[in-house]
């Protein structure tokens, strides 16, 4: 999966899929993730792109914009189905 950083909101201000809380281990013998203590929780954006999840972090400051467009997104598909489906039914 990419967990790449980059900018969670695109110049469309749509955005498909949804966000999700995570924890991380970082892999240090020392540290307390090894204790069960994770680091987190972040935050990352999910979705598909070509038959493949994807991911990415979405900073804190950025997450209401985030919400907002995932949301627009979410109600454009609605609308696009609603209108496929009336299109079938003339």
């Amino acid at each position: 999966m990419n967990q790449k950083t980059e900018n969670p909101l695109p110049k469309t201000g749509f955005l498909k899929g949804s966000l999700h809380l995570e924890t991380k281990r970082c892999g240090k013998l020392n540290c307390r993730c090894q204790r069960g203590f994770r680091h987190g929780p972040y935050i990352y954006r999910r979705w598909r792109q070509g038959g493949r999840q994807k991911k990415a972090y979405v900073r804190q400051e950025n997450v209401a914009e985030a919400l907002s467009a995932i949301a627009r997104r979410q109600a454009l598909d609605r609308e696009v189905a609603t209108i496929r489906k009336q299109l079938r039914g003339a």
